[in-house]
């Protein structure tokens, strides 16, 4: 440590001042480390179109290892890529929440996150105080053995949180008296594009699924001065869109050839998605886009098993942190529903700039007619809220 670093760490604990910005960019980071493991795994386990929210499912697994110890305990942090204590993550978890609602700004967006374990069972105090002091959430009891009833619960519960978007999380038989822990995560996120598509413009035109079978779908139609470049290590486009009143953005990461998601999947497993706008320029586009939306549901246990954390899923003693119990607990299961819907959808301010100014060249065209990736994240604490594929319409 540099002697200014030492200075800053001294006096930042001496008049016990939050080194806010220092959180934040460590759970941004964990994130978007976590990001490219969970939508590999995702895309292996359950292919086709794809839409995971790395941001709910990191913060669900952040929140249930403070209930942990042990081997459960370590192998959350190495796949969460964290270096910290649980004390110290639980404190980043909430300066990163506190930064990221204020960056959203007129951006809708709606997690929920909840721990359901089986009636009988007395929650450990602290675990109690963390979870609803720094991650707004909580764990409540059911009586697994009714499973409709826990459904009902759990799915109400979901739907309250997400605004009405997401329902059904769980089928009526779902559950049964051999369940003791599900842990529950759902995202829903809903923003107005500051320069916004005409709807009048929205035509028909060819979209070629799995980059060979044409279909007609709407494509939305816009142009603008949007952030872009071109990777030619990846052999692909980046063409980011950005929301109004919000530092949030949408991010498309085209292939240059119709077949090429594949081969670009395989080179971004280690990249950190925040790199591919690092070195974006702003141009004029002819920006041809479908419309979509994307509801995905995917049981998570294998995916989470793929990337190391398999001990929570056998009996053991390592919730000891979370229930006030010697018996050996396990999580049942781990599921994961996100929904994500783009549209033409604009706010005022944008409507009222729609008039472009004309060049006399021609603007250079992106045209997104065949699979693509795509992430949404907010540009102000650099978090990867969702991120996903369209394979096809």
């Amino acid at each position: 440590m540099t002697l200014l670093k030492y200075i800053i760490s001294l006096f930042l604990f001496i008049f016990g001042v939050n080194a806010t910005p220092v959180a934040v960019s460590e759970v941004s980071n964990s994130i978007s480390l976590f990001a490219n493991d969970l939508y590999s795994q995702c895309v292996n386990v359950k292919p086709g179109n794809v839409i995971i929210s790395p941001l709910s499912v990191v913060t669900s697994l952040a929140l249930l290892r403070q209930g942990t110890s042990g081997e459960t305990s370590e192998q959350l942090k190495t796949a969460l890529h964290s270096h910290n204590d649980k004390s110290t993550v639980a404190n980043q978890f909430l300066a990163h929440r506190e930064a990221l609602q204020k960056s959203l700004g007129q951006s809708t967006l709606s997690i929920a996150n909840r721990i359901y374990f089986n009636e009988g069972y007395q929650l450990v105090k602290n675990f109690q105080d963390v979870a609803a002091a720094k991650f707004k959430s909580g764990a409540e009891p059911l009586n697994f053995s009714d499973s409709e009833k826990s459904a009902t619960t759990i799915n109400r519960f979901v739907k309250e949180e997400t605004n009405g978007k997401i329902q059904d999380l769980y089928a009526k038989d779902a559950f049964g008296s051999d369940t003791r822990v599900v842990l529950v995560n759902a995202i829903y996120f809903k923003g107005s594009w500051e320069s916004q598509f005409v709807k009048e413009a929205t035509r028909k035109d060819d979209f070629y699924n799995s980059g060979t079978e044409k279909v007609s779908v709407d494509f939305m139609y816009n142009d603008d001065y949007f952030y872009s470049a071109h990777n030619e290590h990846l052999r692909a486009r980046v063409l980011e869109m950005k929301y109004a009143n919000s530092k949030s953005s949408f991010v498309i990461v085209l292939p240059d050839e119709r077949d090429g998601l594949p081969a670009l999947e395989a080179k971004l497993k280690n990249y950190n998605l925040n790199e591919l706008t690092a070195n974006l320029e702003s141009d004029r586009f002819e920006v041809h886009i479908p419309k979509f939306k994307i509801e995905y549901e995917i049981k998570l246990n294998d995916v989470l098993k793929n990337l190391g954390i398999t001990k929570m899923f056998t009996g053991s003693k390592d919730f000891s942190d979370l229930l006030e119990t010697d018996e050996k607990l396990l999580v049942s299961d781990v599921v994961h529903k996100a929904l994500i819907e783009i549209d033409e959808e604009g706010s005022e301010a944008a409507a009222a700039t729609s008039s472009k100014i004309v060049l006399l060249s021609m603007p250079p065209v992106f045209l997104a007619n065949h699979p693509f990736m795509f992430f949404l994240r907010d540009t102000e604490t650099n978090t990867i809220i969702f991120s996903g594929r369209i394979e096809q319409l």
